[in-house]
């Protein structure tokens, strides 16, 4: 009997603190999910049915040190490799409007020439979302050359290239 109530007393204490979580407005979530980085702001979508798409919807993507280091401790071909399949799986699930998307791999060097096709893919599929913001700071061996469908996009009001030519 007393095992029981104990369980009872732990579900009821769960549901409230996960109502809590539940009942922040959408303002705060989306002030809280912009200091995360993207990584972690997908994390959060086992807190509570509000937060599960949130992430999703967030404008601003940005695959940066933050990104990279947690992953740091890996192999360079592994790390690279899941960084172009996160990059891939946020774009297609993404369902809001993207204001920024920022890429730089500065101090890690992990895109390598193979990475070219798809940093293409990813800013043609930008071009399309109406982005308002790309920065580029891609450093490699060889210099990424910018798509002309970039210089058309009449969405695009800041562009910042780093190790890039045109």
């Amino acid at each position: 009997m007393y095992i029981k109530s104990v369980k009872a007393t732990r579900l009821k204490m769960t549901d409230i603190e996960s109502d809590r979580i539940s009942c922040l407005p959408d303002q705060l979530i989306d002030k809280i999910l912009s200091y995360l980085s993207i990584k972690e702001a997908g994390r959060t979508s086992v807190l509570s049915r509000k937060w599960g798409k949130k992430w999703s919807t967030q404008p601003d993507l940005v695959f940066d040190k933050r990104i990279v280091s947690t992953l740091a401790l890996e192999d360079l071909s592994i790390i690279r490799r899941k960084l172009l399949r996160m990059i891939d799986h946020v774009l297609l699930l993404h369902s809001g409007p993207i204001n920024k998307f920022k890429l730089s791999n500065s101090g890690y060097n992990i895109m390598g020439v193979n990475s070219l096709v798809d940093i293409h893919r990813w800013i043609l599929h930008l071009t399309g979302r109406s982005i308002k913001e790309i920065v580029l700071k891609i450093s490699m061996v060889q210099r990424y050359k910018i798509p002309s469908c970039l210089f058309s996009c009449q969405s695009l009001c800041r562009l910042k290239l780093y190790y890039c030519f045109l």
